[in-house]
């Protein structure tokens, strides 16, 4: 199911948790992710595979699935991933608890400082 790109995968494996966190998928992310993938070159049909593939696989899995795929990216593509989960949560209009929670948690296991993410989503599309 996955491909040998470790950015696509990482960033579609975290996205989908953080759009999950709150515990709805809602369209306003799903529309987001589209963006995403449409900016980054992912097909569409490719997203739609990988979130069946997804969904069946336990919380825990899905995160160590993409900590491992980012923790073959370079430095450039963490920050970006990190980006866009972070405009990935602004998204709804409604920063969920979690969300923040799960984003922390994760530049750490990743060694981002969070001051870093800030400018890397600034140069990234807004996703409203």
């Amino acid at each position: 199911m996955l491909t040998d790109n470790h950015f696509n995968n990482g960033l579609l494996f975290l996205s989908y948790l953080i759009m999950v966190a709150d515990g709805i998928l809602d369209e306003v992310e799903l529309d987001a992710l589209k963006k995403i993938c449409r900016h980054e070159a992912i097909s569409l049909d490719y997203l739609d595979n990988f979130i069946r593939y997804t969904k069946v696989l336990p919380e825990k899995e899905v995160y160590n699935k993409g900590l491992e795929e980012i923790a073959m990216c370079n430095d450039e593509e963490k920050l970006r991933v990190f980006g866009w989960l972070y405009r990935i949560s602004e998204v709804d209009g409604t920063v969920h608890v979690k969300e923040i929670r799960f984003l922390i948690y994760s530049l750490k296991e990743a060694g981002i400082d969070f001051e870093n993410i800030i400018s890397a989503k600034d140069k990234l599309p807004t996703l409203f």
